[in-house]
């Protein structure tokens, strides 16, 4: 029975985690440095993609942006020059 709980419980517990992992897998095969994205109506060069943050380079500023939020937002990607 305690093995049973530890088992549930681990797995319960690591499934934020795969997530992230697999949201992060998503971003960079979806997103790649130097693009130009339309993220909430802001508009920028993809800068950087890490594990936890997309960084969007804008005319003024850096915005970091989260993994979750990027694959749960609708974003559109601006043709390539």
């Amino acid at each position: 029975a305690f093995l049973l709980s530890f088992t549930l419980a681990l797995g319960f517990g690591a499934q934020p985690v795969v997530g992230d992992l697999f949201r992060t897998f998503y971003a960079r095969k979806t997103y790649e440095v130097g693009q130009i994205i339309e993220y909430r109506g802001i508009v920028g060069e993809v800068e950087a993609i890490d594990n936890i943050a997309l960084i969007l380079k804008t005319v003024d500023s850096k915005l970091v942006i989260p993994i979750k939020n990027i694959v749960e937002s609708e974003i559109k990607i601006q043709n390539w020059s």
